[in-house]
């Protein structure tokens, strides 16, 4: 996708009625609101940070998530367009895979995120909370905000470490089948063997 194309996605302003859109969630970085088919990601501002330094900040991390919107491919809210603190984003339908993640789901979300990875993308906050299982079975990743373009094994590594710790803490029933089946769909020897060097870092830490 050319760089042309993702810049004609900026906007120097959001839609009007955007304050009156119903809100679906709020963090400690961003508001999200929804209308319709369309989400609108909006990055609070710190009043704790120097004013100029602040706009620096969320404009840049606007658009770094922006863009790597802009260039998945894996199943991911589309990017509509977004402005220097917010993104217009599509509404992924369904249901939120926390509430309703079984064994079945394992090796589509193993393949999601070897799909991922392969395309030098790492997510950041990997948890069945930030992924939907859409009607037509696929499931589908959001909220990018921590996201970031990096080729490097020991980020893709850290990546599903993280998200093997939130699937032990919030469905343990399910840890074992996940550590046993994960690596058969996430077919990246080289990440497995780092995983284990990270996994070590954790536990020599806790000695």
């Amino acid at each position: 996708m050319s760089n042309d194309a993702y810049k004609q996605k900026q906007l120097l302003s959001l839609p009007e009625d955007v304050s009156s859109w119903q809100e679906i969630g709020r963090g400690a970085e961003a508001v999200v609101v929804r209308k319709g088919d369309l989400v609108c990601k909006t990055r609070i501002p710190k009043t704790y940070r120097a004013k100029e330094l602040d706009n620096a900040l969320r404009t840049k991390r606007t658009r770094k998530e922006a863009k790597i919107l802009f260039e998945l491919t894996v199943p991911s809210p589309e990017l509509v367009a977004f402005t220097e603190d917010a993104i217009l984003m599509t509404y992924v339908s369904g249901k939120k895979l926390s509430d309703v993640f079984s064994a079945k789901h394992i090796p589509i979300v193993a393949k999601l995120i070897f799909d991922l990875h392969q395309r030098d993308v790492v997510h950041g906050d990997l948890t069945t909370a930030n992924m939907i299982e859409q009607p037509t079975d696929a499931i589908a990743l959001i909220d990018f905000g921590l996201a970031q373009h990096n080729a490097r094994i020991e980020d893709k590594a850290v990546d599903i470490h993280l998200f093997f710790q939130s699937v032990k803490s919030n469905h343990h029933s399910l840890y074992a089948v996940l550590r046993e089946q994960f690596f058969t769909f996430y077919v990246d020897s080289a990440v497995q063997e780092r995983l284990r060097v990270v996994e070590s870092r954790g536990r020599n830490k806790g000695k």
